[in-house]
């Protein structure tokens, strides 16, 4: 049984190769139907509590912003020119927080994501974390396998990706 279109499909990004593979199986979905690619970068924050007070590693710069909105930018502008609608959401924070909570501001019916698991069918943290909170279907695919393998054989959450056969 084939799963119904997804108007938006967010499809968040670290730029790895891994992430790229996501990328390219929600290219392959949004060529086949009349989708929005929501392209999300996040910029990771970590705070501690030391005596008391709130300390920030990772805290973003004025050139932290630029160039993750520079890359953002120039990746989302290679996937329009395949005539498709791409969306660069770029945030700050932790990483499965802030994918689920851009899938629900901009009302996505899928988040793709690619997972860095140690095995075939296990998922990486990240991954667990916006598959066990996001209100939305969460597709995930591993970034080791060609993106054709990888969509037949995908972990999901309640809906298979369709095989392009």
């Amino acid at each position: 049984m084939a799963a119904k279109p997804a108007g938006k499909i967010l499809i968040p990004t670290d730029f790895s190769h891994e992430s790229m593979v996501g990328l390219a199986v929600g290219l392959r979905r949004a060529c086949e139907s009349d989708v929005a690619l929501l392209v999300v970068y996040v910029l990771e924050t970590h705070w501690y509590d030391v005596d008391g007070l709130a300390y920030s590693i990772g805290a973003l710069t004025d050139a932290n912003w630029v160039q993750a909105r520079k890359q953002l930018d120039e990746l989302c502008e290679v996937l329009r020119d395949t005539g498709i609608r791409v969306v660069p959401i770029l945030r700050q924070g932790n990483v499965a927080e802030e994918i689920v909570k851009a899938a629900d501001a901009y009302g996505v019916d899928l988040i793709l994501m690619s997972s860095q698991g140690d095995t075939e069918h296990s998922v990486g943290q990240t991954t667990r974390r916006v598959l066990d909170t996001a209100s939305c279907e969460v597709w995930s695919v591993k970034g080791r396998l060609p993106v054709r393998q990888r969509a037949r054989g995908a972990v999901t959450r309640k809906t298979p990706i369709p095989s392009s056969n």
